[in-house]
């Protein structure tokens, strides 16, 4: 039974109304039900014993034992690495189950270390870094974070070890719905969001002191702590809400025991252990870890704060239990648990109707591949999508609209448009680029991913076929009687697509059209001829000599014969020549009449 699923759907409801009417409730529960622990297991759940959290105080370490564990993300064959994957990275390794991986991020010193006076209840943007030094207990060396989807909840497990071990230790791990970065200038950029949760892992080393973790997240309607010893339910301080909370008796430890054991639990190292990435302790320790150097925990973000997406993860140290204690050294990477891909085709080349542009169809899909869900699903297209053309459908029936408002994790929509583009672009390169929110609204959250394909050419078949027909006349030059030849006939587009500067010359009377494929220069007045269509041509010419059909010379009037070829050609619509193709005629001086 799970009893602490109080935020199943952020956005939804006001937060802290949710969280606050539906805590009661089931703080009441956690007194009376302890949720599926098996003291015989070998790996503490969350996550069922994908991940190995070793069960027992003092028991945690790095190594694959049967199990993913940091060095199966780390993919490391010997202690102190290095390590092969160094993340973010979906399924880190073939056997390994996680979606997401941050990698082993170092924290060499004296790099990045919190400003004075920080404290988690503080606005990111008071935040403050700089480079320097702090206690030697509370220098983190490495920090890592892995998400796996168990079977539809959000399990994540977050670890970190230290410089030295003597003295106490006060961790906290931040998962933050926006993209939270330390920028050069000392600054953090992003914002705190509903649903940002800190888990707090305390391990004291006084006298009868027991290991504690507290998780709580952000909460803008929390003024202050709702009184010197905050309870589940409540306010732990300003802008920060408990949720959950366990010392050693009611199962902070892996392997405790107690209600909270489905949901969080922390561990730590009480013998020397093997670390599997580059490491060295103050006391001169080589990719081994001291005792306490090496913590690791898991949650249940589902079951404790609800599905959501996160996009960033922090380690931090702090100086003491409380909730507003002064914050030390961090790590702080990305860490997108949400996420979307997205597909394109473009296909189906066709000639609009004005004959001097292609439209392409444009097909493809928007994934959600990550955790949460995500909304405001949003396509574009380089070159841009015809005006009114881009429709949203199911993927498996690609006539049936579906609304790209939101998206559930594994979930797929998919789009159907058209993209027109000019003669000279045939076979385009096209770039689609798809963008969701990882919050209902809120383009902060904004995710996007891109795809391209090369659209194919469009293939034309042009063609011309040209004919020719002639008769003569007497006509009087310069006071002379003269044989005067007229030449006609048509030029047609027999193929596919337009024809431009079509030409027909003669090989007696010259240039009848002008066209460039012709001996004659390119005239913008040249016709362009359509799919089917023809054009007229005619002209005239004196022939200078008289022959026969054999081409001898003749003084014979019935024997004389004109002779002339024509030549028609033209240009498809990328600019490549169509033709030459031919016609002749024979034109006789005197035609015999009935």
């Amino acid at each position: 039974m799970k009893t602490l699923n109080v935020y199943d759907n952020l956005g939804e409801e006001t937060w802290s109304q949710a969280m606050k009417s539906r805590y009661c409730f089931t703080f009441i529960l956690l007194a009376i039900f302890v949720i599926g622990w098996q003291p015989q297991a070998a790996y503490a759940i969350p996550g069922g014993g994908t991940f190995e959290l070793e069960t027992g105080l003092g028991n945690a370490n790095a190594t694959d034992e049967g199990a993913d564990d940091w060095q199966t993300h780390c993919e490391s064959a010997s202690p102190g690495g290095p390590c092969a994957n160094n993340g973010p990275d979906p399924g880190a390794t073939a056997d390994a189950d996680a979606f997401l991986f941050t990698g082993i991020k170092d924290d060499p010193s004296p790099e990045s270390i919190f400003t004075g006076g920080r404290k988690d209840i503080q606005l990111i943007e008071d935040w403050g870094h700089k480079d320097g030094s702090v206690p030697d207990k509370s220098d983190i060396t490495n920090a890592y974070a892995t998400a796996y989807n168990d079977n539809g909840d959000l399990i994540v497990y977050f670890g970190a070890d230290r410089y030295a071990n003597v003295g106490d230790t006060f961790m906290g791990f931040w998962f933050f719905r926006d993209a939270v970065q330390a920028e050069p200038d000392g600054s953090f950029s992003g914002v705190h969001m509903d649903g940002d949760t800190l888990v707090l892992v305390n391990f004291p080393q006084a006298n009868n002191a027991v290991p504690e973790i507290a998780v709580v997240v952000w909460d803008p309607s929390c003024s202050k702590a709702a009184n010197n010893n905050p309870q589940p339910g409540q306010c732990a301080a300003k802008n920060l809400f408990l949720i959950a909370s366990a010392d050693l008796n009611t199962g902070a430890i892996c392997g405790s025991g107690g209600p909270l054991q489905d949901d969080v639990c922390a561990n730590t190292n009480d013998t020397t252990i093997t670390s599997w990435w580059p490491y060295m302790s103050k006391d001169g320790f080589v990719n081994q870890f001291p005792y306490e150097s090496f913590f690791e925990g898991g949650i249940n973000l589902t079951n404790l704060v609800g599905n959501g997406c996160f996009s960033s993860f922090m380690a931090e140290t702090r100086s003491s239990s409380s909730f507003t204690a002064a914050l030390k050294d961090f790590v702080i990477d990305s860490f997108e648990t949400c996420s979307i891909d997205v597909t394109k085709n473009c296909a189906n080349p066709q000639l609009n109707n004005a004959n001097d542009m292609i439209i392409y169809d444009i097909t493809g899909s928007v994934i959600n591949n990550g955790f949460g869900t995500v909304y405001d699903i949003v396509v574009t297209d380089n070159p841009a999508f015809d005006s009114g053309s881009l429709d949203y459908v199911q993927c498996n029936d690609l006539l049936t609209p579906q609304s790209p408002d939101s998206l559930a994790g594994g979930a797929s929509i998919c789009y159907t448009a058209t993209t027109t583009v000019t003669l000279a672009n045939n076979g385009t390169s096209d770039t689609v680029t798809a963008t969701a929110n990882s919050v209902d609204n809120d383009p902060s959250t904004q995710l996007s991913d891109t795809a391209g394909d090369t659209c194919p050419n469009l293939q034309v078949s042009p063609d011309l076929s040209v004919d020719k027909s002639c008769y003569t006349d007497l006509d009087i030059v310069g006071g002379k009687v003269v044989v005067q030849v007229n030449v006609s006939g048509e030029i047609c587009n027999t193929g596919d697509s337009l024809i431009t500067n079509a030409g027909v010359e003669d090989s007696e009377a010259g240039v009848l059209l002008s066209g460039q494929t012709l001996n004659a220069p390119a005239d913008p007045l040249n016709p362009t001829i359509a799919e089917g269509a023809c054009a007229a041509y005619s002209g005239t010419y004196y022939p200078d000599a008289s022959l026969d059909i054999d081409g001898d010379p003749t003084t014979v009037p019935g024997e004389a014969v004109f002779k002339d070829t024509v030549t028609a050609g033209g240009t498809d619509i990328f600019g490549s020549a169509v033709g030459p193709e031919y016609d002749n005629a024979q034109c006789p001086l005197c035609v015999d009449t009935p």
